[in-house]
């Protein structure tokens, strides 16, 4: 026969309170009750977010041909099975007319691989003029490793100057450009 233990409370050794019971079911635990580090047993759900890694910068990046030069990147380490999330700012300008910018991420490190491909993300077709490109990027399900996301532009066409993390045109008006990449428990 099973051997059933009936409490209407559970109390630790200095009397903090852990779990009670009305009689009609548990309450829970306190969450200032909960203390402490989880550790490497412990499993998340799928979807959770379980690392972040932040990069910022504010050094103009000048692009005068069609060759993909770096803009801004991060590494983020990740357990087998995640996904990289990854979201991009990046102010973007040009010194003349008809100078498309194109954009490419780039994952190396652990598995490579192109997260976005040569995609034009800006086109001036009045002189001097800026803005800015942001978006969301998703990676495929990787294994444990250390990755690196290279966000690189270039000039697409034409014959002046695209001025990346400068939102207005120029060398010296510099503006803030963000990758964050975000494991996501798989």
């Amino acid at each position: 026969m099973a051997s059933i233990l009936k409490v209407d409370k559970i109390v630790d050794s200095g009397s903090n309170v852990l779990a009670t019971s009305s009689g009609s079911g548990y309450t829970g635990i306190p969450a200032a009750g909960i203390t402490g580090t989880l550790g490497s047993g412990v499993t998340f759900p799928a979807g959770c977010i379980i690392g972040i890694e932040n990069n910022s910068s504010t050094t103009i990046v000048e692009s005068t041909s069609t060759t993909f030069t770096s803009i801004i990147s991060d590494s983020i380490t990740v357990s087998a099975n995640s996904k990289v999330l990854i979201q991009v700012y990046i102010p973007v300008s040009s010194g003349g007319d008809s100078n498309p910018a194109g954009l490419q991420i780039l994952q190396t490190g652990t598995a490579s691989a192109t997260i976005l491909s040569n995609t034009e993300v800006y086109d001036e077709h009045h002189a001097s003029a800026g803005g800015f490109f942001a978006g969301n990027f998703m990676s495929g399900t990787l294994s444990a490793g250390t990755y690196t996301f290279d966000a690189q532009g270039n000039r697409r066409s034409g014959s002046g100057t695209v001025y990346w993390i400068s939102a207005n045109p120029g060398p010296s008006s510099a503006s803030i450009a963000t990758i964050t990449l975000m494991e996501i428990a798989g």
